[in-house]
């Protein structure tokens, strides 16, 4: 089930089908960007986003994507041996203007979010990213993201 956690309206429901259809002794698992912990590989469009009060939308449970929520999930659908990790990635685009490039595009709910504005409230958002955005001398733009893992047994 990766990275679907957050988007389900129930959880704890969503944990519990999981555990019912896997075999006695197979694993369930799952990973999901850490929304609240900053994780996400948007995170810096939704920060600025917040900075210039720009409404966006997250996924409806983003709590259950930390690491803590994961693990008690997992427990309480009485699954066994436990066992939640990071997973952490680098995020690297040749420069600003290709960063800007593959994200500003109308797909999936960044690129929706960004579409939505109008020029001046684009403009805004662009210039603030490139502020925010730390670049190497070369003008390579990277940065760090990362996402919760968990997986449990069914019972045998």
């Amino acid at each position: 089930m990766a990275l679907v956690i957050t988007f389900l309206s129930e959880p704890a429901k969503g944990v519990a089908e999981l555990t019912r259809v896997v075999r006695p002794g197979g694993l369930v698992a799952t990973y999901m960007w850490d929304v609240p912990g900053g994780g996400l590989p948007h995170q810096p469009i939704y920060s600025a986003m917040e900075a210039l009060g720009i409404d966006f939308t997250l996924p409806p449970n983003t709590q259950s994507s930390t690491r803590e929520a994961l693990a008690i999930l997992w427990k309480e659908a009485g699954l066994e041996f436990v066992d939640t990790s990071v997973i952490r990635i680098q995020i690297r685009f040749n420069d600003f203007e290709e960063f800007w490039g593959s994200n500003a595009v109308g797909v999936g709910p960044v690129g929706k979010a960004i579409e939505q504005l109008d020029h001046e409230g684009q403009e805004a958002l662009r210039s603030l990213l490139r502020k925010q955005l730390s670049s190497s001398d070369d003008g390579v733009v990277s940065y760090g993201a990362f996402a919760n893992a968990v997986k449990g047994r069914v019972p045998a």
